[in-house]
């Protein structure tokens, strides 16, 4: 258990002993005793809101002080809960909350947006979820954080993607996005692709389905434009050797022995000019 319950355990010993002590006629706490309770009750807050007390300690935290929680449904004149509290001192704390409807409880709450908002940059999904975790937060379904649950909420509510200070799909480390180097290279997205499935550049993606990101270094972008240039883009399309023809699957899609244009935008990706 870690250091920081030791005050608490502190507390619960004098407690402990308070409760013993008021058992007894004319026995009562010290000036020195009344005081050491005093200091340990004022670091409560303090210590429920650090970041490093996990939601195991927050919970013995309230097993210290709460003695029992009574709820308590009220309809009119709108939906709430009476919640009423005993303390362990003897005290009563009673308040009315509204009770959400499905769908707000569904919601994303502000203080899990403002978070995940936070811990975004430099993190990938997995470590925002890892850290939100620690903290003892839940999901709206009440379920521990995962890479896609966070994946969702950054996409939700436009909280830019780890690693990624770029809006324009270029990353800090000098990944490109497809849309990104598309443009780059004054191609079509399809091109990008078909590199792609064709080993001519290497890309990756953070989760199944997700968006493709392409690692661009001098020699990448010299690969590239190379291949470009292998291509031609006259307009006038003079006629091809079979075997490139073949190789690009437009054996058959000729007019006049000349490649359709919107064949080569679409499986080559090259713009005529």
């Amino acid at each position: 258990m870690s250091s920081k319950l030791s005050p608490l355990k502190q507390l619960a010993e004098l407690e402990a002993a308070y409760e013993k002590a008021s058992q007894v006629e004319g026995l009562e706490l010290n000036s020195q005793q009344r005081q050491q309770i005093l200091r340990l009750a004022s670091d409560l807050p303090a210590l429920w809101h650090s970041v490093t007390t996990t939601a195991a300690e927050r919970k013995e935290m309230l097993g210290l002080l709460v003695k029992q929680v009574a709820l308590s449904p009220v309809e009119s004149p709108t939906r709430q809960t009476r919640i009423a509290i005993l303390w362990h001192t003897g005290a009563t704390t009673e308040f009315l909350v509204k009770r959400p409807t499905t769908k707000e409880k569904l919601q994303t709450p502000t203080q899990i947006i403002e978070a995940v908002r936070e811990l975004a940059p430099g993190r990938t999904d997995a470590e925002i979820a890892d850290q939100l975790n620690q903290r003892g937060l839940l999901s709206a379904k009440q379920r521990p954080f995962t890479k896609d649950s966070v994946n969702w909420i950054r996409w939700k509510f436009k909280i830019s993607k780890p690693n990624s200070s770029n809006p324009k799909g270029i990353r800090a480390d000098g990944s490109y996005s497809t849309k990104a180097l598309a443009e780059k290279l004054g191609v079509s997205i399809h091109s990008i692709h078909y590199w792609r499935q064709k080993g001519v550049i290497q890309g990756h993606q953070e989760k199944p389905s997700g968006a493709w990101w392409y690692p661009v270094t001098p020699s990448v972008l010299k690969t590239l434009r190379e291949t470009i240039r292998r291509v031609p883009v006259n307009p006038d399309y003079p006629n091809l050797s079979q075997s490139w023809r073949e190789k690009k699957g437009l054996s058959s899609q000729v007019i006049h022995g000349r490649p359709s244009p919107f064949l080569m935008y679409y499986l080559v990706g090259v713009k005529p000019v």
